[in-house]
């Protein structure tokens, strides 16, 4: 982010840095292969979990609605 403001001129601003912002937190699958997951928890579970809205997961911390709500609180 620095060297983008930098580039533009812009110098430095003040900058917010939280974890609710991160796009998706997989929760226990972080870190993992995808492939093995994909063998472990099954395909429809994993497509719902790797492209679904609100794929409800207890392994996969959060979903695309729950991201979104916590990224609209931050602003």
């Amino acid at each position: 982010m620095a060297a983008l403001l930098e580039g533009c001129g812009v110098g430095s601003l003040p900058t917010t840095h939280a974890t609710e912002l991160n796009e998706r937190d997989y929760g226990d699958l972080t870190g993992k292969n995808k492939w093995e997951v994909k063998a472990e928890i099954g395909e429809e579970a994993f497509n719902g979990i790797r492209r679904g809205w609100d794929y409800p997961d207890c392994r996969a911390a959060g979903n695309f609605e729950r991201c979104l709500c916590a990224g609209c609180s931050i602003f």
